[in-house]
């Protein structure tokens, strides 16, 4: 039997809620089962939450939210729309690029 100190457990729990919040919202934005929107990757471990609109266009300054941050703050604010489930590669190539190199 492991002997947890209040510190690993602690660290455990929020490590756990970070995936959860993530599954949540990849589940919410990429449909059933979720996939990617431009290349239809559906491996869950490479799949990202990609802003749809502009930066500039975003008021509430989202964009320097990341990973389960960004996840987090989606879901208080109820699921608003502008987002999309984009697979690591495309939402890399969309930020490097503009678009993905799949819409080239």
């Amino acid at each position: 039997m492991t002997n947890w100190t209040s510190q690993e457990s602690r660290r455990l729990y929020a490590a756990l809620k970070r995936r959860e919040v993530t599954e949540i919202t990849i589940n919410h934005y990429g449909g059933s089962p979720p996939k990617c929107a431009c290349c239809g990757e559906n491996t869950y471990d490479f799949l990202t939450i990609d802003h749809i609109i502009d930066k500039e266009e975003d008021g509430r300054l989202t964009y320097y939210l990341r990973g389960s941050k960004l996840c987090a703050d989606l879901i208080r604010r109820g699921f608003p729309e502008g987002y999309q489930v984009l697979c690591i590669n495309c939402n890399f190539s969309k930020g490097k690029h503009g678009i993905c190199v799949h819409k080239v």
